[in-house]
């Protein structure tokens, strides 16, 4: 008989790999000696913008006090320093080391911008108010302690349109009311804007 020659195949060499959290370990080894860097050299997390009056770490804001003869002002002036204060994680509400006590005292407006149009009925160009202004001042105090340890005031003016004519001629009490709604969207975009120059002018950020 003829011997029958068999071959053998061999198995590969096992590859070494490298564990799979290996690059994981390394990138928070990294952050960590990163934060370690940091901290030995000074550098601290702290909330956003500059330091509040009298040392306070937060604030707490309560309905805001209206001397005008306006009602409804107090919600969105309140509304808004709240915000701008959480937005800098300075808000701590009733549980706050401080409080900031605010006070509208001035509210106005008129026409803002006015454009001469010809009135076929009167034979004449009459002035016509292309935009409006609503004008307020806020006085906003920080007290600590039953002490009152800084002081602001702010004033500005927004802008807004009036009533459209085609409303105001086809439904007259349609085209107050939308003239009303655009003073109440304009007096939020000043408050808001107020409330942010408060902040900073009381952190001097």
């Amino acid at each position: 008989m003829i011997p029958v020659r068999t071959r053998r195949r061999l198995k590969p060499a096992a590859r070494a790999t490298k564990p799979a959290f290996a690059g994981s370990m390394r990138r928070v080894l990294a952050s960590a000696i990163l934060c370690a860097g940091l901290f030995a050299c000074g550098y601290r997390f702290t909330a956003g913008g500059g330091a509040l009056p009298g040392g306070a770490r937060t604030l707490y804001v309560p309905v805001f006090k209206n001397a005008t003869a306006e009602a409804g002002l107090e919600g969105p002036f309140t509304d808004a320093l709240r915000q701008e204060l959480a937005r800098w994680g300075r808000e701590g509400g009733e549980l706050s080391d401080a409080t900031a006590v605010g006070e509208i005292t001035l509210i106005g407006g008129g026409p803002a911008i006015a454009t001469n149009t010809f009135s076929p009925d009167t034979g004449v160009f009459l002035a016509v108010a292309a935009s409006y202004q609503v004008v307020a001042t806020v006085v906003v105090r920080v007290m600590k302690g039953g002490a009152q340890v800084a002081q602001t005031t702010v004033t500005g003016g927004e802008d807004y349109l009036p009533r459209r004519a085609d409303v105001t001629a086809n439904a007259p009490a349609t085209g107050v009311l939308e003239a009303e709604a655009n003073r109440r969207m304009a007096l939020r975009r000043l408050a808001a804007t107020l409330m942010k120059q408060a902040y900073q002018n009381l952190t001097g950020f």
